[in-house]
């Protein structure tokens, strides 16, 4: 595309062509000066990359901030556009273009079909849609890096047969919710759970989640036993303390019980406290205090420590879904809008995630601790957010001592405890070969990143850098990007199965239909190096045809529209009652006010006042022909979905 020498109408056109150019290409833009003439007449302006120059040293060594500092972002990118007014002051034409930058562009991808989309159903005897539950690639992708814990939770009022809908949750590396799946069932009883768990299961290729996290349904909890026997469960913390209150009507015990919650005691010491705790409220022969303890290896942190929750301990990431959906679904949505509008949800989640992945990678934070080594290790190795929280570790090193214990040729024991506090310590060991830091406050256990007492003896043993071992894969910039850990090239079907693969590398190509479809030169790069890349990998893989006939479609019974259920979290029905009108203070009738009265009076001529009317809307009612436990797009589920009567429902 030539710039040098375009006209433009108005200085506002050319704004919108560059920033349009920009977004195409993939980076921001900074309006930068202006030229004026002797009688102050705008004559000429520039634009420039967002990257253009550097902040200024002033700005980089404040002490006392008052907040974060923004990340240093600019690279000195020399891109740059200006325009300047013809000689007859007619039109504006670009006078300057430069259009490489040194830094890493981001351009907006497109979306396309999904090869690795699953789905699966059941029918009832009326041959009506039972529970659904689907997936998309992308998701399957993401649940082979991420699926290592687990939340779902049941919400209602979001479709037209007021069937439970379950969003599958974890957490991604910017500890951020991420969708692994939906499904809509026809009731909460436990087969229905086992039949979801299981389904859930295969669109996963077997593989179980390390930890669960849900709320105290009886059902639900005997479901995850049956499916998931090598996860551990954990009770919702807001739930339970929600129920504390309801039964217990003391504030001070709520207060204690939450405490007891999250207090990382040992077991002994959480048994001993709680009968303390009990008999401070007098609350010994209450039921559900009774009941609660029972099942307290489900809640307490006593019992907990030590298992990946990736700092999840609630189901309020599957609540915060629920609520982002109510911009989605609506309780009139059928089948075929509401798959849809999961598809939006989507989409807007992957965009959010680009732009946390892009924030991640633009820039470098302002190094603020005195442990500098291991702060920029961790800046350019863990995403923001994760980065963060490292940085807290790093900070409170400065109040710890270390003192070596006990050593011998394969590790070192050191004691660790915090200044002026001699009676709380910690003991951290150091594996010599591997570099491994074991601590037991287990903080790296439960929440995936190094503690505070792990930073004070590697700097004691003075090492040079967080050992990579110490780094876990899912928290880094590149967890979506890296290559098979070298732990699962043996087996790679532990880590991301085939279908997964699939999903990922489709999610990682979608940007590049935005720009062979743009550009011929950019279509001709792109099929010559598929071709290429694709002669490689023939070569490094035996591609054989698959026996069985799994793919082939097979025409399955006709499935009808499910009908409206109503379950124990199902809102009471609504009375329907008629929109009051609004009546003239003058005449006492209605369709006017005392304002217009006369006028309208007059234009009435003795006719009959305007009556209500009520359109009579044909509903359809909407039937999925899709076959079972076939892999599809979501544009095959909805040429699938067929239209019935409403005599039918």
């Amino acid at each position: 595309m030539e710039f040098v020498g375009k006209e433009f109408a108005t200085e506002d056109e050319a704004d919108h062509f560059y920033h349009e150019y920009a977004k195409f290409v993939g980076f921001g833009v900074r309006r930068n000066t202006k030229r004026y003439d002797k009688q102050g007449m705008l004559t000429g302006r520039q634009w420039v990359c967002s990257k253009q120059g550097f902040r200024p040293q002033k700005y980089l060594r404040l002490a006392n901030r008052s907040r974060e500092a923004r990340p240093l972002t600019r690279t000195g990118c020399r891109a740059e556009f200006q325009i300047s007014l013809n000689e007859r002051k007619t039109a504006w034409v670009c006078t300057f273009f430069y259009g490489k930058h040194n830094h890493n562009l981001t351009p907006i991808g497109q979306k396309s079909a999904d090869p690795s989309f699953f789905y699966e159903y059941t029918i009832d005897q009326e041959h009506r849609l039972g529970d659904l539950f689907w997936c998309d690639g992308g998701a399957r992708a993401d649940y082979a890096v991420f699926g290592d814990v687990l939340a779902f939770d049941a919400t209602y009022r979001t479709n037209a047969y007021r069937k439970p809908f379950v969003v599958f949750l974890g957490i991604n590396h910017h500890r951020k919710s991420i969708v692994f799946g939906f499904a809509l069932l026809s009731d909460e009883k436990e087969h229905t759970y086992v039949w979801l768990l299981q389904t859930f299961l295969a669109a996963m290729e077997g593989k179980q989640p390390a930890t669960v996290i849900t709320d105290g349904d009886r059902a639900m909890r005997n479901a995850i036993i049956k499916t998931f026997p090598v996860s551990v469960h954990r009770l919702c913390c807001w739930h339970l303390g929600r129920n504390a209150q309801a039964n217990i009507h003391n504030t001070e015990f709520v207060n204690d019980f939450r405490r007891f919650m999250f207090q990382p005691y040992n077991e002994d010491e959480f048994n001993h406290k709680w009968v303390l705790m009990v008999q401070k409220h007098r609350v010994e022969t209450n039921e559900w205090v009774k009941k609660v303890y029972e099942e307290r290896k489900l809640w307490a942190e006593a019992y907990l420590k030590g298992n990946f929750f990736g700092g999840m301990r609630s189901t309020q990431r599957s609540e915060g879904m629920n609520a982002y959906l109510n911009h989605y679904v609506n309780r009139k949505l059928r089948l075929r809008d509401f798959v849809k509008q999961m598809d939006r949800l989507m989409d807007r989640q992957r965009e959010s995630e680009g732009k946390d992945d892009f924030d991640s990678t633009d820039g470098c934070p302002i190094l603020t601790t005195h442990l500098k080594k291991y702060e920029q290790q961790a800046a350019d190795v863990y995403t923001k957010a994760v980065f963060y929280m490292v940085r807290e570790e790093i900070d409170k090193e400065g109040l710890l001592t270390a003192t070596l214990i006990e050593e011998d040729m394969l590790s070192k024991t050191y004691q660790v405890k915090k200044f002026g506090n001699q009676h709380k310590e910690h003991t951290v060991i150091l594996y010599i070969e591997s570099r491994k830091l074991s601590c037991t406050c287990m903080h790296y256990n439960s929440v995936g990143m190094p503690c505070s007492h792990s930073f004070v003896v590697m700097k004691a043993e003075n090492l040079p850098e967080i050992p990579n071992c110490m780094i876990l894969s899912r928290w880094r910039k590149d967890a979506k990007l890296e290559v098979i850990p070298s732990e699962f090239v043996n087996d790679v079907a532990q880590y991301m199965s085939v279908e997964a693969r699939v999903g990922s590398i489709h999610t990682a190509c979608r940007g590049l239909l935005k720009f062979v479809g743009k550009s011929i030169d950019a279509y001709n790069m792109a099929i010559i190096d598929i071709h290429k890349l694709s002669l490689r990998l023939e070569g490094m893989c035996s591609i054989a045809e698959p026996s069985g006939k799994k793919g082939e479609r097979q025409r399955a019974p006709l499935v009808k529209d499910p009908v409206v259920v109503l379950t124990k979290g199902a809102a009471k029905k609504l009375k329907v009652r008629p929109i009051e009108q609004r009546k003239c203070k003058k005449c006492g009738e209605g369709g006017h006010t005392v304002r217009t009265s006369s006028d309208i009076l007059l234009q009435q001529n003795g006719d009959s006042m305007l009556g209500e009317s009520l359109d009579h809307m044909q509903v359809d009612l909407i039937g999925s022909n899709f076959p079972n436990s076939q892999y599809s797009t979501t544009s095959d589920i909805n040429d699938y979905i067929n239209i019935w009567n409403y005599t039918d429902f």
